[in-house]
């Protein structure tokens, strides 16, 4: 069996709920690890072969030096940035691939 996590959306049970039957359907007999930081469960990403990350709210932009964005930021949950910092920082470390699905689905086709 493969183990793949996926960061918690927080914003939305639906939403969680979406990206895991995404993952399923794509990977069938997928074990889905949620991380969190409520869970404080990053030691969980050791057993997994990829990570998905779900978005959700704004990333804090005084942590990219963007001052002037932090009036249009919205839902920024600063624990959830630097958990998910933490397990970013962890999957490249660990060379596990790193799956975006918001930021594909933002780009427009070549």
């Amino acid at each position: 069996m493969v183990n793949v996590a996926l960061t918690d959306p927080m914003c939305s049970p639906a939403k969680s709920v979406r990206y895991r039957a995404w993952i399923e359907r794509w990977i069938p007999g997928v074990e889905v690890r949620v991380l969190s930081y409520m869970r404080d469960n990053l030691a969980d990403l050791d057993a997994c072969a990829g990570l998905v990350l779900s978005g959700g709210g704004d990333v804090n932009p005084m942590l990219y030096d963007r001052p002037d964005a932090l009036p249009m930021a919205s839902e920024i949950d600063e624990r959830r940035d630097a958990f998910e910092f933490r397990v970013i920082e962890a999957a490249v470390r660990r060379e596990i691939p790193v799956l975006l699905p918001g930021l594909l689905a933002r780009r427009s086709p070549s």
